[in-house]
Order: structure tokens, then sequence, then C-alpha cells
């Protein structure tokens, strides 16, 4: 549980910037000028009486003494205080009113409190130089507080005493100079203070109140202050400016800043595993800086962003975090218990036709949504489906967009929805690329042949590049591919082998990009061990944009295989940890003995010289491929999701069950997700949560199952 702050007052008067320190409460060498006086002025000052308990000499001496220096003020237009009467030459004949200004009518004591109840109070003592009654204007009558507090003196620490208001000379003692400051700053009008907000202590400032002169108090006993109440709204750094009746602004006062104060933290109950922004409602001024700490249960011991995306350990329980976030009026620290709750399966029909067929695949995430690939009574007659539709969405809200493009759906990195496959009926096929811009679906034909198969299709940042294989030897023995670079297409072949003596072709071809938009593929190649004898190697072909080329590696199988193991190679998937190193899932078998084959599930790791392998599971069974339909994707934290089918065999015939192996850092994790589901593809939506496609061949049903 943290801290907290009692419901009394909090003080929190901190000065952030200063308009300059106060030598003594008196005039400064460079005083603010007022306007000299009217006759009307010298008048009243003549006419002014003695106060009870001053001694009559010395009001005599103190009104003469003031009635020379206005006059001296007065006397000449290019006087220096008409020089610095804000440019205006002020006549004999005139009043005219000026707000405080200079260095000893500058507010250096604004102070502000935090009251506990989410309003503020800003502070301050009143400045206006040789105002000594402290009414908002110099004038005549401010000859009468010098008069009676004639003599006093003051010390250091003193300065907001009423003997210092009067000391106008700043000499710690009240005499005959005091005079002087009157004379030089007649009428100078403070009629209030401009409360004034601002997100940053450089500006700029905008008003957000007003205070008037007349609610100061504390005037008969010493410097005049002001108390105001209020709500700071969005500002974080406050001043106040000194103005006068006409509104003009004077001097502004030093900038204080709120005391910094983490008022809460959000979300603290959290889902394992996954992908969380987290926010913090913080009160103060800044800059500000973050560290975040969640106690262990996230992928880093600390995060220093304001609201950092934090993937979350796959641990359940409370762990102690906490976030402290400092700023130019100090720090606070908040801890909090970061609850991590485990998730489930669940189960979501997307498509149903118990009446016909149906498909689905091509699982994937983009800018937030999952988007897959579906259709309904596929015919071989036509080699068409009699609907297809593109969906998106999530659970629970899913969108079906109905296309007439037939194949394999990707999205490229700006959202370019593309659909390549063979378009007619068998034996009279057509490569066709659709493609949706701007809402628009456009149609390319590449390629007609009587038949193509080993279709794979990958976006190269927005260029398409579909790769296939022809019927006919020698071309069944390679991989070609369409490759479109600045809208023209370039085709090429991928790993033509040197013996083509026979064909006997690549197979098992899926394409991806790596991080950096180059595509690989992998792929099942029939290798030629000697003039009569070939073997299955598993190899991926990567596009380096540097050299030029396509850099073949070797995964498994050839002449290094051991022939105990029987083949490999047999349902690849590819994909990329979080880290850039390069994923495989496949399948391989070992001989037969005795009717049956051992069978091995396989997940591998390219380090950029050697593949790390493990066997995720493993079984005895009749037919050698248990294992197919395999798909590969990783969570946030860099950890393998495979999604397959298993193809459990018995002698009068064989079950599909759809699974689910997910490494948890330690150990593989193993669902059932659906005895008779066959794995149509896997992918993770924006916050970390897996979603397995797969299809219900009893129900005639396409399956979302997701973790959350």
């Amino acid at each position: 549980m943290r801290g907290f702050f009692p419901v009394a007052v909090i003080a929190a008067a901190l000065v952030l910037a200063s308009c300059g320190s106060h030598r003594s409460a008196g005039i400064p060498i460079q005083p603010a000028a007022g306007n000299p006086p009217s006759q009307q002025a010298l008048s009243q000052l003549d006419a002014l009486a003695c106060p009870e308990g001053v001694d009559a000499g010395l009001w005599d001496e103190l009104k003469g003494a003031l009635e020379a220096a206005l006059r001296e003020t007065g006397g000449a237009g290019d006087s220096p205080a008409n020089r610095q009467n804000h440019g205006r030459v002020a006549r004999a004949t005139r009043i005219v009113s000026t707000p405080p200004t200079g260095e000893a009518n500058c507010v250096s004591d604004l102070g502000i409190t935090d009251n506990g109840d989410g309003t503020y109070t800003l502070s301050w003592h009143y400045r206006n130089l040789g105002d000594y009654g402290q009414d908002g204007k110099v004038g005549i009558s401010d000859i009468t507080p010098l008069a009676q507090h004639f003599g006093e003196i003051w010390i250091e620490g003193e300065e907001d005493s009423l003997t210092a208001v009067i000391d106008g000379s700043g000499n710690e003692r009240v005499g005959i100079e005091d005079v002087t400051p009157i004379a030089q700053c007649f009428n100078v009008d403070c009629a209030g203070y401009w409360i004034e907000g601002s997100d940053s202590d450089e500006g700029p400032f905008s008003e957000v109140g007003t205070v008037s002169v007349d609610s100061a108090t504390g005037a008969s006993d010493g410097r005049a202050h002001f108390a105001h109440i209020f709500t700071p709204g969005e500002y974080s750094y406050f001043r106040v400016t000194a103005r006068d009746a006409a509104g003009t602004p004077g001097e502004p006062s030093n900038t204080v800043g709120l005391a910094l104060q983490i008022l809460s933290v959000t979300p603290t109950e959290v889902k394992e595993g996954t992908v969380v922004t987290f926010s913090a409602e913080v009160l103060g001024a800044g800059p500000l800086t973050y560290e975040w700490d969640f106690g262990g249960g996230a992928q880093y011991d600390t995060y220093t962003e304001p609201a950092p995306r934090v993937v979350l350990t796959r641990e359940t329980g409370g762990f102690p975090a906490s976030l402290t976030v400092t700023g130019p009026t100090g720090a606070d620290t908040y801890p909090f218990t970061l609850s991590k709750l485990a998730r489930e399966w669940k189960y979501e029909v997307v498509l149903s036709n118990p009446d016909g067929s149906l498909g689905g695949g091509d699982l994937q995430e983009h800018s937030g949504a999952l988007w897959l690939y579906a259709y309904e009574d596929y015919s071989w007659t036509t080699g068409d489906a009699a609907q297809k539709w593109i969906v998106s969405g999530a659970p629970g809200n899913w969108d079906f967009e109905p296309i007439d493009a037939w194949g394999s759906l990707r999205i490229s990195q700006e959202g370019t929805l593309g659909v390549a496959g063979l378009a007619g009926p068998f034996l009279d096929k057509t490569l066709t690329l659709w493609e949706k811009r701007d809402r628009m679906w456009t149609a390319e034909e590449l390629l007609s042949y009587r038949a193509m198969s080993r279709l794979s299709f990958t976006y190269s940042g927005e260029e398409p590049f579909i790769t296939f294989t022809l019927p006919d030897a020698p071309n069944s023995d390679w991989i070609e591919y369409f490759w479109r670079k600045g809208g023209v297409w370039e085709r090429g072949i991928l790993d033509e082998p040197g013996d083509t003596s026979a064909a006997t072709g690549r197979t098992g071809v899926v394409s991806a990009t790596d991080p950096e938009g180059s595509p690989v593929l992998c792929y099942r190649a029939h290798d030629y061990i000697d003039e009569t004898t070939y073997d299955a190697v598993l190899k991926v072909a990567w596009w380096h944009p540097a050299s030029g080329r396509w850099e073949i590696i070797q995964v498994e199988g050839g002449q290094d295989y051991d022939p105990n193991l029987g083949a490999t190679g047999f349902y690849p998937d590819v994909d990329f940890r979080p880290d850039g190193k390069l994923g495989l899932v496949f399948s391989r078998f070992g001989p037969e003995i005795e009717g049956e084959r051992d069978c091995q599930l396989v997940y591998a790791v390219f380090d950029g010289a050697y593949w790390e392998k493990e066997i995720p599971d493993e079984v005895h069974h009749f037919y050698p491929n248990a294992y197919k339909s395999n798909y590969l994707s990783y969570d946030p934290l860099g950890n393998p999701l495979i999604a397959f089918t298993l193809m459990t065999d018995t002698e009068s015939g064989s079950d599909n069950s759809a699974r689910a192996y997910w490494f948890n850092g330690a150990s593989w994790d193993k669902y059932a997700l659906d005895e008779e589901g066959y794995a149509k593809g896997v992918a993770f939506d924006a916050v970390g949560n897996p979603h397995i496609l797969f299809t219900d061949d009893e129900s005639k049903e396409v399956i979302i199952a997701y973790y959350e």
C-alpha cells in the first residue's frame, strides 16, 4: 500500500525562478519611475494635516522635503523619471497611473500550498515602492506613515515588517530620505494581480484569474500579503503579475510549480503474458523523469517512458511494483501491487456451413486487428468457391468483406490487402494477384499455364513476392518467382539444381519477410546424391539486398542426414523472433519398423551460423506424417507457439486433432484444442493474446481458439 498525504495542508512553496533578490525593502539603484505631480497634488500636500502624535517640526520638514522632491521630479520633461515612464513624457498638469515595475517591485516570495482537497493557495507579499500606506497607489498620503514611524529601524530578516515597508531607501531606518521614493514613484498604481499559468516554467503564461489589491491583509502591522485559493486545472506552473487600473502589466513575480504527486497508476490488474500500456496521473511541474519497476513481473527490470508499453512475463500473482517520478519540484514514489491474472482458452465460431464445405486460413495481425481468408463450397470443376470473404476484427466483432479473389491473403506494411492465387479450372490456371488500395480492388494476371503449384505469397515492403512451380521437367525441379519492383514485375528462378536429368521438384514452399523487408522461403528440395539417388533436403532461401543474391541455407537432410531418421522437412513454416532470429517448425519421420514409424515435431532457430533444434513432441504411428499443417508464431516475450494437426492413425483410418504447443520459457505447454480439428493458422493480437484458427471437420465450422 502506498504512503498517503494527510488531509492537513502540505506546504509546497517552491521557488523555481526569481525576478531578482531584494537588497532590502527599499529603493533599488534604478527605481521604478512614477509620474510627476499636478498642482492639485501639491495643494493636497500643503493642506495635509499633521498626524496625531507626530512632532509638528518634523511634519513640516517632511512635507517640505516631499514638495522639493516632487517639484524636482516633475520640473523637466526630460528628467530621469520621465525617461523611465514607459516612453511617455509626463507633465506637471496631468496625473497618469503606471503599474509597479523594477526590481524593488518584483514579487519574489510567491509560494504555493497544497490544501489537500484538490485546491491550492498562492501566497505572496505586496510590493509597490513608495506606497507606505499600502492602499494600491503611491501618493501624498504616504508621507503620513513615514512620519508616524520616523526613526524606527529594522534588521535583516524583518523585510516584511511595517518599518521595512516604509524604509523606501533601503538603509534599514525610516528617515527623511524615504520621501524620495514617494516622489520618484508618484502615482504608481497597483490595482491588483493577474494569476498566470503555464505548462512550462519558461512560459508562455496565460491568465487564469485575478486578485484585487483590496483583498490584501496584514497592512496595519506589516507588509500586506495575499492568499488566493484556486484549482490548478491544466497548468503546473504559476506566477502573479502586477497591473494598474487600466490593465497595464507590471513586474511579473517568481514562478512556482506544483509539488510533485503521483495520484494514480493504471492498470494495476492485468493478464499474464500480455502487452500492456501503463500510465500515471501525475500532478506537478515538469519536465519529469519516470522510473517504472514491475517487481520482476515484466520483460525488463525498469522502464523510463511516461506511458511504457510493457511485455509482461507469464507468471501469475501479485508483484511489488512502483513508479518514481522526479521533476524540478522534487520526487514522489508510488508503490502498488501488480496483480497478474491467469488466461484461459476460449472458442468462437467464425463461419459455419453444415450443409456444405468451408475453409479458412492465412491468419495474421495488422493494425490492431486479426485478418483471415475464408470460403464456402469449393468446386474442383471451376477451381473456385461459391462464396469468399476477407474476415477482420476480433472475437465477438468480425467484419466479413465478400471478394472475388481466390488464393492466399497477405497485408503489406502500409495496409495494402493482397490475394495471390490460381484462378480457373483444373488444367487451365492463371496466376493472378488481386490488391485493394484506396478501397478499390484491382486484378493483375501474371501467367497462364495448364497447372501450377507450390504457391507462396508475401510482401517485401510494399512489393508483392509470389513463388510457384510448373509441372513439366525441368521446371518442376526449381522454384520460380514473380517480384514486383517499382511497378515492374521481375520473373526469376530460385535454387536451380545442377543436374536436371530427372525432375523431382520442390515442395512445401512457405514464405515470409525478414525484419528488413527481404523475402525468405523455406522448402523441401529433392537434391541428387548421384545419378540415380536423391534425398530430401530442407532449405531456406534468404534474399540479401546488399549482394543482390539469394543465400541458400541447408537446415537438414542430404548426404549428411542420418538415414536412421528416415525423411525430414515436411510441412515447414517460418517466422522471425522479436530479436530478429529466424525460426522454423517442421516434421520428420524415421524408417518403418513393424509397420510403424517414429514421427517428430521439430522446432529450429538459426543463430547466423548454426541451427539449434529441439523436439517438442514425438509419436509412434502407422502413417509417417503424423504432424501436419504446422504453423509458427512468437509471443511478445519471444517464446514460440506452434499450432499443428496431429494425425492419430489407426488401421481403419485416421483422426485429426488440432493442437498447440507453447514454450513458457522453461518447457512446452501442450494444449489439445479440438479432436476433429485441422489447424489453419496462428497469430498473436496486438496485446499478446494467441489466436489459433482451425476447422472442425465434423461440425463444418471455422473456429478461432484464443487465450485470454
